[in-house]
């Protein structure tokens, strides 16, 4: 797995609903485990409205933030699980 730096974060699994003309996203992502859980928060809001401001019909997301040293299997092979392409 590629070294990230302590503010950033890789998407693991991402899921998403539509309602009306409007999307919900549930969006899984992997940080650096030393990250306290103020900075987790922090980082999990800037995923949120970066999302929210590229992608005007999504009318809410939900972003779970996982520790990368805690993972017990492959980011990539997650991915692919949660995605029906395992």
């Amino acid at each position: 797995m590629r070294r990230r730096s302590a503010t950033t974060a890789a998407p693991v699994s991402v899921s998403g609903s539509q309602i009306a003309f409007s999307f919900y996203i549930d969006l899984h992502i992997v940080v650096d485990g030393r990250l306290t859980v103020r900075q987790g928060h922090r980082l999990s809001h800037q995923v949120e409205d970066e999302i929210l401001k590229a992608i005007p019909r999504v009318a809410e997301v939900l972003v779970h933030v996982e520790p990368e040293n805690e993972l017990t299997i492959k980011p990539d092979l997650l991915f692919r699980e949660c995605n029906g392409k395992g």
